[in-house]
């Protein structure tokens, strides 16, 4: 249903797919192999990222369309339990930044919020259905969000 790839401090990429009976999988490149293990279950939508320190962020949105997310602790280390957000979802997007992880999210009426600095700050617009976030190369959060009727809106931000 769903690919995601990311890079971890030591340059090893990890592959997180999630499967057609939402169940999420890691496969960690190890030398030159991958191994591969369930590390979540019951979600119908992803997104990965990798921090500065190679530490992943994962974040779900279940079938009942609340937020799960956990992440590793210390890169390539233990990863903390998943956490449960009772918000209704439509999507989800991780996305670093500096030193930091961004979480953006559309909420079930289609608006768009991002969390920063520890509270969900709107960003406006009209409904949007999809949600993409990343560092520009100027430092800036460049956001992409499609509306219902597949209009593409392009938000930049010096945060």
């Amino acid at each position: 249903l769903q690919i995601a790839l990311v890079r971890d401090a030591r340059g090893h990429f990890t592959v997180f797919s999630l499967h057609a009976d939402h169940t999420l999988w890691g496969s960690h490149e190890a030398e030159d192999d991958f191994g591969d293990k369930q590390i979540g279950e019951g979600l119908h939508r992803f997104a990965a990222a990798s921090d500065l320190q190679g530490r992943i962020f994962l974040a779900g949105i279940a079938p009942d369309r609340s937020l799960w997310a956990r992440r590793q602790r210390s890169a390539g280390g233990p990863w903390t339990p998943w956490q449960h957000h009772d918000l209704d979802l439509l999507d989800v997007h991780v996305a670093p930044l500096r030193d930091t992880i961004v979480v953006h999210i559309i909420d079930g009426d289609g608006a768009a919020h991002w969390l920063g600095r520890d509270t969900w700050a709107p960003l406006g617009g009209p409904a949007f259905t999809k949600i993409l976030a990343l560092e520009g190369r100027k430092g800036e959060l460049l956001r992409l969000a499609h509306d219902h009727a597949g209009t593409l809106h392009e938000r930049r931000d010096l945060t």
